[in-house]
């Protein structure tokens, strides 16, 4: 159905646009990816990309992966 499709597409639009603005807005100390192709995802966004430009990918535990501020000390092994 055409116009249900629509809704999910709308629906998942501003779902990533809340992502991203509430990253913006908000500038967490850490964001958690968690695995399985999530930060190939979000970074295929350029809402979400734009967004996670002032974070790094700094550490990997298990599946989940640790971004922190570019700003921030790098964390202990």
């Amino acid at each position: 159905d055409p116009a249900l499709r629509r809704r999910i597409e709308d629906f998942a639009r501003r779902d990533r646009a809340e992502l991203a603005d509430t990253i913006r807005s908000r500038h967490p100390d850490v964001i958690i990816v968690g695995g399985n192709g999530e930060e190939q995802w979000a970074l295929s966004y350029p809402e979400i990309a734009a967004a996670l430009r002032p974070y790094y990918k700094a550490k990997t535990v298990g599946d989940a992966e640790i971004w922190l501020p570019r700003n921030a000390p790098s964390p202990k092994s």
